[in-house]
């Protein structure tokens, strides 16, 4: 065995170990498990992003964290530079390994993100939030919680609301349907409302050029999303649905997407489930492609939770152009309130069609998180 083999053979090892004694951040899954709406853990109302002070400094740290802070320790913890500015922080490392015969491009090392943020929150009303990723992602934007029943408006470059807002943008839910970084941000107008405890309803209208500094045309694009959350004794339950159209008047079609998205949380068990469907004219005709994410987790201790994902990507329901199916297990621990690891085994498969010319494959990964 040379040394260069030994390293990869040690890391996958190292892997297939997590996988037997049991947790990344999948961000929805919190959500199903607490009952509550992204406002509670995120400054973005959409969710995902920068933590709230109440996440970082007190649920993260005493509840979610494999390694529960004391008070002393917990009161150290402030994101805060002043009683109106705050920063924040995601960096997460990728290491991929597949067996000999199977190795892709993208294996060792990989960025996956490097997210700075900063906060300021004007007055009891009005916010405003910088974003900048390392891919290149940024997200600015104001925040002004004016509107009736706690609704906000929020202008300026921003991640569409829109399904589940996974941290892992792999997700074929994200990756496929045009919601992964860098191209995910517009720029445009959101408005929110949160009739209820348990309902919340938003409406964007944006320039439909996600990830371009300026629109190529006059015609808007339109995001809507509606969610219910409802407690039924031990059973957290959430329906959803969402939707996305953007008409480019440069080629002369018009791009839709939607779909419905639910979870559920029962005891330690937690699944999470998003289905689209993306309608969109080509030039040989109409096009109607179908992309589906499923996470399912069990939570073995405060901070670690098994963790099995399904996803499902056709990129053409009509015709035989192939597909792609992604299976995964693993292991998701947040062993700290600053750090978290991530072990999965993946296994991508594809059947047979003009869309796809890869071979199926086995894959390992570790992903290390640290965030603040």
């Amino acid at each position: 065995m040379t040394p260069s083999s030994i390293v990869p053979r040690a890391v996958l090892t190292a892997l297939l170990i997590l996988l037997t004694v049991a947790a990344a951040q999948a961000l929805p899954r919190y959500g199903a498990r607490y009952g509550q709406k992204c406002l509670l853990c995120h400054v973005d109302p959409a969710g995902g992003g920068m933590r709230s002070a109440y996440a970082s400094q007190y649920l993260i740290p005493d509840e979610m964290s494999l390694r529960r802070l004391d008070m002393e320790a917990m009161e150290g913890i402030d994101p805060a530079l002043s009683e109106t500015v705050s920063l924040g922080a995601d960096l997460r490392t990728l290491y991929r390994y597949s067996p000999e015969g199977q190795r892709k491009a993208g294996n060792n090392f990989f960025q996956m993100q490097g997210d700075l943020y900063l906060h300021i929150q004007a007055d009891e009303k009005l916010a405003l939030h910088v974003e900048q990723g390392l891919s290149g992602a940024t997200e600015v934007y104001g925040l002004a919680f004016v509107l009736p029943a706690g609704g906000y408006v929020k202008a300026g470059r921003f991640a569409p609301a829109y399904g589940w807002r996974f941290a892992d943008h792999r997700q074929f839910v994200r990756r496929y349907l045009g919601f992964a970084p860098p191209g995910h941000s517009d720029v445009g107008l959101e408005l929110g409302l949160f009739p209820g405890s348990n309902a919340s309803l938003s409406l964007g209208v944006l320039n439909g050029a996600g990830g371009r500094l300026m629109d190529g045309d006059n015609r808007p694009a339109f995001a809507l999303r509606a969610e219910l959350r409802h407690a039924l004794g031990a059973l957290n339950l959430t329906l959803g649905a969402s939707g996305y159209r953007d008409e480019e008047a440069a080629v002369g079609s018009v791009r839709q997407v939607a779909g419905p998205f639910a979870s559920l949380a029962w005891g330690p068990l937690v699944w999470v489930g998003e289905w689209d469907w993306e309608r969109r004219d080509e030039e040989d005709g109409e096009i109607t492609a179908l992309a589906a994410s499923q996470e399912l987790a069990w939570q073995l201790r405060r901070g670690l939770d098994l963790r099995a994902t399904w996803n499902f990507y056709d990129p053409d329901t009509a015709r035989l152009t192939g597909s792609h199916r992604k299976i995964g297990l693993g292991c998701d621990l947040l062993a700290s309130p600053f750090m978290g690891i991530l072990a999965m085994l993946n296994h991508e498969s594809y059947e047979s069609g003009d869309a796809f010319a890869e071979e199926d494959h086995l894959q390992a990964e570790l992903v290390l998180h640290f965030l603040y």
